[in-house]
């Protein structure tokens, strides 16, 4: 006795891992969101209180908040329809195009935080050097 319907297809196991890709690449995107969305807005009220030059990436991060904040039912409606054509088409979805966006999405999880916590830390720096925050700081060497 031998049910077929319980055995896996070739194409179930591919199709499993092409939803798991999809699941990572909406968790990932989850992630930044919120990153972007809650809690960069809070940075720039402080950036903005500091005054100051900021780093161009610090400035395009903000800008991306920025955007995505003032564009939120966008965002909202293109995600859920992200999601949408992620589950219906799961198949059709080339699988390079879930690795591309887990490797994009990664890079920005991680660029997000450098590229707030850096300005800090030229801060942090300048203070304990008394050097102005807007010039390159340089590391202080111990005397000989």
């Amino acid at each position: 006795m031998n049910d077929q319907s319980e055995t896996e297809t070739p194409e179930q196991p591919s199709r499993d891992a092409q939803r798991a890709l999809l699941a990572v690449v909406f968790v990932l995107l989850a992630i930044d969101l919120y990153l972007l969305i809650g809690v960069v807005p809070k940075f720039k009220t402080m950036f903005d209180a500091l005054g100051g030059e900021l780093p161009d990436l610090t400035r395009l991060v903000l800008l991306l908040s920025n955007v995505l904040t003032a564009q939120l039912v966008i965002v909202v409606v293109l995600v859920g329809f992200g999601v949408w054509v992620g589950v219906k088409f799961t198949e059709r979805i080339p699988r390079a195009i879930p690795v591309v966006l887990i490797v994009v999405l990664s890079g920005l999880m991680v660029t997000i935080p450098v590229a707030i916590y850096y300005p800090i830390m030229q801060l942090q720096a300048a203070i304990r050097s008394d050097q102005p925050a807007s010039q390159p700081v340089e590391p202080a060497t111990e005397p000989r």
